[in-house]
């Protein structure tokens, strides 16, 4: 696909369809596009570019909006089609209007790998309203602020809590401002992330989140570092496996939340960590879209 048309129109419903992506596409005007269920969106080469606009992953259309006020409510939940089995890859993402990406509506099964994220108007991969099994692997984010984004509000526990599972690794972060990813009420798992001069802090603990982070490397100029910050939740382990390297003579960093047992945070799948003093040397060679 060369233009905003006919990738509109490759992308949506729920056939099965792999959609290549061949240099840049331009927004028509619309921050967002919605994607179908059954899509593989894939970029060609090293210059695949979405310029302009993002990827809504959302079965929560106008459709339904006629028959319904409000949004994706749960009791509406069965009322439209969740989105599912979606992967996004090789593709840079550059001066969205909205989100870069957005997962949300009860979509589900959808996998964000080896993409390049330049900052846009709000966040660059977002994770909210009952979306479930997500992963984030081998992105270069690039400057972006409010990176990532895990449950949009405190008050959103009746359709998230219990839903929200997402895998986050081998991402590079790369003067980056915050939310690597910021929590409410899901299960993030963060490990073997290269973080590169976070900005601000590193991963953000909410209302009813449950974070492990493990063997992940941070390396940061700032006298100290939150490596952990608290917004209300306190169920977020900080492994002994990560690592954290001052440049400079400072030393310190912080996690503000209990992070003493890793009980509650376990995971349903088998992995293998790398050793986080490895990651500044095998990331950055992998990382991102044009690889």
């Amino acid at each position: 696909m060369r233009d905003f048309a006919a990738l509109a129109a490759a992308v949506a419903g729920p056939e099965p369809r792999v959609v290549h992506v061949a240099g840049t596409i331009r927004g028509d005007g619309r921050p967002m596009l919605k994607v179908g269920s059954n899509k593989t969106v894939l970029g060609l080469g090293s210059d695949a570019v979405i310029h302009g606009f993002g990827f809504d992953i959302n079965g929560w259309t106008g459709e339904v909006a006629k028959r319904h006020t409000g949004g994706c409510e749960p009791e509406h939940a069965d009322d439209f089609v969740h989105v599912q089995n979606v992967i996004v890859r090789n593709l840079a993402f550059v001066e969205s209007a909205d989100d870069s990406i957005s997962v949300r509506c009860y979509s589900h099964h959808v996998w964000i790998d080896h993409n390049t994220f330049f900052p846009g108007r709000d966040g660059s991969v977002d994770v909210k309203r009952g979306a479930d099994w997500v992963t984030v692997s081998w992105n270069h984010f690039v400057g972006t602020d409010k990176t990532m984004i895990l449950g949009h509000d405190d008050d959103n526990g009746e359709q998230d809590a219990g839903r929200l599972r997402v895998t986050y690794h081998h991402n590079w972060f790369e003067n980056t401002v915050q939310r690597h990813p910021r929590v409410r009420f899901g299960h993030a798992h963060v490990f073997n992330n290269y973080v590169e001069r976070p900005r601000s802090y590193f991963i953000g603990a909410g209302t009813g989140s449950c974070i492990l982070a493990e063997a992940n490397y941070i390396l940061t100029g700032k006298d100290e570092l939150r490596v952990v910050k608290a917004y209300g939740g306190n169920d977020a382990v900080f492994a002994d496996d990560n690592v954290v390297s001052f440049i400079g003579s400072a030393d310190e960093y912080v996690v503000e939340v209990d992070s003493s047992s890793s009980s509650a945070c376990s995971v349903p799948y088998p992995y293998t960590l790398d050793s986080a003093a490895d990651l500044p040397a095998i990331v950055p060679k992998r990382a991102g879209a044009g690889l």
